[in-house]
């Protein structure tokens, strides 16, 4: 666990979780490894993602975003273009980790971190189960 910093603040509510998801979402799309992801196999229309993820971020962090989806299928129709396995997962995960802590610090930083390394851990496990099913 980090430590407060007195120049951060904690993820508070909606602001906080909007500022880590567009500043995440912003390096993901020249990131080396995630961008041509995003931006040539998935064509992720950014304009309409940028809330989903922050809707979903609120529901994971406050219960209060409203997110009803099933992020497993979101990611599984793109297994077949894509191979997603945990090093990608991996290097999503620093890149969100990193995000989190040049913005805020806090018991709810350390949380959002927390959860973002159980999904990591759990989508591609998740993803391979699935496939084994097929």
């Amino acid at each position: 666990m980090q430590n407060q910093d007195d120049n951060k603040k904690d993820i508070l509510g909606e602001e906080e979780v909007t500022q880590v998801i567009h500043t995440f979402y912003e390096r993901v799309q020249v990131d080396e490894k995630l961008g041509p992801i995003f931006n040539d196999v998935v064509k992720i229309d950014w304009p309409s993602h940028l809330p989903v993820m922050v809707q979903f971020w609120r529901t994971i962090m406050f219960g209060d975003g409203g997110y009803q989806r099933n992020p497993l299928m979101a990611h599984m129709k793109w297994t077949s273009e894509v191979r997603m396995d945990e090093q990608k997962f991996q290097h999503w995960l620093d890149l969100f980790h990193s995000t989190i802590d040049e913005l805020f610090s806090g018991p709810n930083a350390d949380l959002m971190k927390m959860r973002s390394a159980n999904m990591a851990t759990m989508l591609p496990r998740r993803i391979k189960e699935f496939q084994n099913l097929s």
